[in-house]
């Protein structure tokens, strides 16, 4: 019996190592998924169109940004030019940054009292920046 459940709680030990190690974030009640699929397009005036695949169960989503690679919904006030947005949809256009500088956003699916963790990270230049488009849609630096 003690064997048992020893190795039972060594499984449970590592499921949870992976799971944290992975970023799976554990919430009380429901839990929500990240959104994936987070695209990033500048568009020719300016403005920054992101999309992202729907999450199940959410009611918003929260879009974190700044100008500088690295943005976590805990810490990205202290990074340069942080902001957060907040969209209905699984889209959101924000109206032309500028200053020529690449910005990197961060997009969370908010539920009943819980939000899920970040998806992946994607950048794209702001109006001004000396970045091009190539044909295929990405960007040179």
């Amino acid at each position: 019996m003690n064997r048992e459940f020893s190795a039972m709680k060594t499984i449970i030990g590592v499921f949870a190592a992976v799971m944290f190690a992975s970023g799976f974030a554990f919430a009380e009640g429901d839990s929500l998924m990240a959104p994936a699929g987070v695209k990033a397009m500048a568009g020719d005036s300016g403005a920054i169109t992101l999309s992202w695949d729907a999450v199940k169960g959410a009611e918003s989503y929260n879009i974190y940004m700044a100008s500088k690679a690295g943005v976590l919904m805990k810490s990205y006030k202290s990074m340069p030019d942080a902001m957060t947005h907040r969209s209905m949809s699984n889209s959101f256009t924000h109206p032309g940054p500028s200053g020529g500088k690449i910005y990197y956003f961060v997009i969370t699916a908010v539920g009943p009292g819980v939000e899920s963790g970040e998806s992946a990270e994607v950048s794209a230049p702001a109006a001004g920046s000396q970045e091009k488009k190539t044909r295929r849609g990405g960007w040179l630096y």
